[in-house]
């Protein structure tokens, strides 16, 4: 277990590393930071996360308050047989409660009991894959409420379910389930039901590529 205590980022990549690292078996807990991003994890790339925990970090004013993935590198972060869970980003603008991605595939992963102002749960831009995961009960907690996965670029959710994620306000910009920004985001076979937006049921909204999936 590596444990931040509450006083600061658990674990920080300080720059591309040359072959894949891997991360087997670990809980990252208890960061915080009161700026910056990824306070349980900050990684640039050739990384993989594997049969880990992250649960329980926050960043007062900053992105992916459990991983954060540098937007800057196109090397790849693998994140599979992971949960991340109970991560606060508490800004009124911030993206990615649990998980801040991009150039990122995770796999057989759960998502779940996030907060954020965009993608409660996920945060997700260029060449992100979501394979076989659960994304659950995540809460946006400001106005305007932008989703419990939020797809800013061409992503594709494979075998997903996103289920029971909340917006705590009924403002009609805001959902509970999935925003997409993105007209190049692909949804395939996945169940994206049960999300509400305050008192109301609200799964979707934009248009992304629907594909053998349940709403």
């Amino acid at each position: 277990i590596l444990d931040g205590q509450n006083l600061q980022r658990v674990l920080y990549q300080p720059t591309i590393f040359n072959t894949m690292v891997v991360w087997d078996g670990l809980t990252l807990q208890n960061g915080r930071l009161n700026s910056g991003d990824g306070a349980g994890a900050y990684i640039y790339g050739n990384f993989q996360i594997v049969n880990c925990i992250v649960q329980y970090n926050t960043t007062l004013n900053g992105n992916g308050a459990g991983i954060y993935k540098n937007s800057n590198y196109s090397n790849p972060l693998y994140i599979t047989n992971t949960q991340i869970l109970d991560n606060t980003a508490a800004n009124t603008y911030s993206e990615g409660g649990g998980l801040y991605s991009y150039y990122t595939t995770a796999t057989n992963c759960r998502i779940s009991g996030n907060s954020a102002g965009y993608g409660a749960g996920v945060w997700s831009s260029a060449e992100c894959n979501f394979f076989n995961s659960i994304i659950d009960h995540n809460t946006v907690t400001v106005i305007p409420g932008y989703g419990a996965v939020y797809v800013y670029g061409n992503s594709k959710y494979e075998n997903c379910d996103i289920v029971n994620n909340t917006c705590t306000y009924n403002t009609t910009s805001g959902t509970g389930g999935v925003y997409s920004y993105s007209n190049n985001a692909v949804f395939d076979s996945c169940i994206i039901c049960g999300n509400k937006r305050g008192y109301y049921v609200n799964n979707l909204m934009g248009t992304p590529t629907m594909q053998s999936s349940a709403i």
